[in-house]
């Protein structure tokens, strides 16, 4: 795609969220916390369409790593297969380890109310970037939304995900492309043009902070 820009140079790290199997151990939330979460979990399912969001996420990392690296990146995924067991912590240590310009977590939500919709971006609240990492992740979820059709919900700070806080000395970003509780979302994320156009989104934002 002669439209698409150039990456050439950078490090991007991208973690399929989940896994296959649930890991009932626990690590601590943040380094400054005494707080412990378990290391890994399964993720949710699609409501109408019955896949799990496991799978999901590897299928759109996979495909975004191909289009990633065809516009020059260098792309490192924390996870190549679905029956793993690598804990939120060890995703953000790949990323600092690798030197990563980038690091996008993938993920599609569920909500309670299965009518609600949309994008969101979580970003640390702590850390290096943390002046600029909110304006970012409403780049970032506004070029998905445009792109695949689902509303915007917005960006927000927490200290509650594991796999950025670790990585909070690195430009990171938690993606929910969707709300695997709504059938419709549920069905938008499954297309394959959708998730070509994911990558295509991710690859114009990456650009934005090169």
């Amino acid at each position: 795609n002669s439209n698409a820009p150039d990456l050439t140079g950078m490090v991007i790290v991208i973690d399929p969220g989940h896994q296959m199997e649930t890991s009932y151990e626990v690590e601590n939330v943040a380094s400054w916390q005494t707080s412990t979460k378990k290391k890994a979990t399964c993720g949710t399912v699609g409501k109408a369409t019955g896949i799990p969001e496991y799978e999901l996420t590897l299928d759109i990392a996979l495909i975004t790593k191909d289009y990633l690296e065809q516009c020059g990146a260098t792309v490192i995924l924390t996870r190549y297969e679905n029956d793993v067991n690598i804990s939120n912590q060890e995703r953000a240590n790949i990323a600092v380890s690798s030197g990563a310009d980038l690091f996008i977590r993938i993920h599609a939500d569920a909500a309670n109310d299965s009518y609600q919709s949309g994008v969101r971006v979580f970003v640390p609240d702590s850390g290096d970037y943390v002046s600029s990492s909110v304006a970012w992740g409403d780049i970032l979820g506004n070029k998905v939304s445009d792109r695949i059709g689902l509303g915007f919900i917005g960006t927000k700070s927490t200290s509650l995900y594991t796999g950025l806080n670790y990585a909070n000395s690195v430009p990171s970003f938690q993606i929910s492309l969707g709300l695997l509780s709504n059938s419709d979302d549920a069905a938008v994320l499954i297309d394959e043009n959708n998730q070509v156009a994911i990558s295509a989104a991710g690859a114009e934002f990456a650009y934005e902070l090169k």
